[in-house]
């Protein structure tokens, strides 16, 4: 059984704004640099620019094809996939809570558990106070 809403695929951090959107862009940087070097072997390249938009719209494009291939790969392996909070009652059965705040039991045989994460303000990890909750 797959349980994927209708055009969700399994999101993730990573997948969706760190890991995978970062190499993209290095791997341009990457190029840039190779350009660059090329000088000095006798290739110019005159007239390169950079396009912004362009580079954006093939970070996300390689964003998309990536989180097809998951929600495909899901369906196809039936994975039983959900977007919950959950919490294991014993070795078997999760608790999930939706985002309604509903619960119900899920009972498995076997379960892949990815965490959700957000970005933190350095300040917040350093133990700055900001005063952004200071109500004076």
């Amino acid at each position: 059984m797959n349980n994927t809403p209708d055009g969700q695929n399994p999101r993730g951090v990573c997948l969706y704004h760190g890991c995978i959107p970062t190499k993209v862009l290095l791997h341009f940087a990457d190029v840039k640099d190779d350009v660059e070097k090329a000088k000095e072997w006798g290739l110019d390249f005159k007239n390169v620019s950079i396009d912004i938009n362009k580079l954006r719209n093939g970070k996300e494009q390689v964003v998309n094809k990536l989180t097809e291939g998951l929600g495909q790969l899901t369906k196809r392996l039936n994975i039983n996939y959900v977007k919950a909070a959950a919490k294991f009652t014993d070795s078997h059965t999760l608790e999930i809570t939706d985002g309604n705040k509903n619960k119900r039991s899920l009972a498995f045989e076997k379960a892949i558990v990815a965490t959700d994460a957000h970005a933190i303000e350095l300040s917040e990890a350093a133990g700055i106070k900001t005063g952004k909750d200071d109500p004076s």
